[in-house]
């Protein structure tokens, strides 16, 4: 019979137990309905959920700015340190460099003077400039919304250090954005465009 008890009461074989506590132990294990208040209301609920959704409507759009800003920021500093690049390849390896812009695909790349034995200067013949071996040789294509534009489509830099001078402009489509400015002395600027 005590296995029965123990059993029901669950409680291992041999150990003792009281008779008011295995009839305290015979309520709470009944099922009835108790007045709990552990957990939310659907009113709770459907309000959390209502916040939340006004607090992101509010915030998705500055999250879209920010994402158009920071594109813009991106692509406007890779053409910069592109024409850092091609100045101090030029410098470097005593041989003039090019960045070709094209304003109407939003495209660019980096030329290098391969010297053909033709005792020609690099600006008398325009064949003798080839795409960089590797990623910067590629044509790099700016975000669809982005443009590119300028008053020169092409900055040559040459051994000495000195460039054409340019100015370029990295734009968004409410014309905001930088200009990139290069010296003829070489020196290269970025500023942002209001």
């Amino acid at each position: 019979m005590s296995n029965v008890i123990a059993s029901q009461a669950r409680i291992l074989p041999g150990e003792a137990i009281s008779a008011h506590r295995l009839l305290r132990r015979r309520k709470q294990n009944r099922t009835t309905p108790r007045n709990d208040t552990r957990g939310f209301t659907l009113i709770e609920l459907m309000l959390v959920a209502v916040i939340l959704s006004i607090v992101i409507g509010l915030a998705s759009p500055r999250f879209k700015n920010t994402f158009s800003e920071i594109e813009l920021k991106n692509a406007a500093f890779n053409l910069y340190k592109l024409m850092h690049f091609a100045r101090e390849k030029a410098i470097l390896q005593k041989k003039s460099f090019k960045v070709t812009l094209n304003f109407d695909g939003s495209t660019y790349r980096l030329l290098e003077w391969k010297d053909k034995d033709l005792g020609e200067t690099p600006d008398a013949a325009e064949s003798a400039f080839f795409p960089v071996p590797g990623r910067f040789g590629r044509t790099q294509r700016l975000p669809s919304s982005l443009k590119l534009d300028g008053d020169s489509e092409e900055v040559a830099c040459h051994a000495d250090g000195n460039c054409s001078p340019a100015k370029l402009r990295v734009l968004d489509d409410a014309d905001k954005g930088y200009e990139i400015a290069v010296s003829e002395a070489g020196s290269i600027k970025i500023k942002e465009v209001p």
